[in-house]
């Protein structure tokens, strides 16, 4: 089984950081949306199809940055 790590750095803007962890897929889109409970959620777009050369597990690009930068994100791509 065949292990990797990405280093990322978690000063900056946080679309930076976004484009980062999910590279080299594109980020077409990133909004903040304000929830009724005063929290924030994150919604990106992502270029592309998963599937796509799409290695990234989402799940855990979203356990990263809530762990590193406090987002709540949700992740969706452009075609499904």
């Amino acid at each position: 089984m065949e292990n990797k790590a990405r280093f990322v750095g978690a000063e900056g803007r946080d679309k930076k950081v976004l484009e980062d962890v999910f590279f080299p897929a594109g980020i077409t889109t990133a909004n903040q949306v304000g929830l009724p409970d005063d929290s924030i959620m994150t919604k990106i777009m992502i270029s592309g199809r998963k599937g796509e050369g799409f290695s990234i597990d989402i799940e855990k690009g979203q356990e990263v940055l809530k762990a590193v930068k406090g987002i709540e994100l949700l992740a969706s791509f452009e075609r499904q």
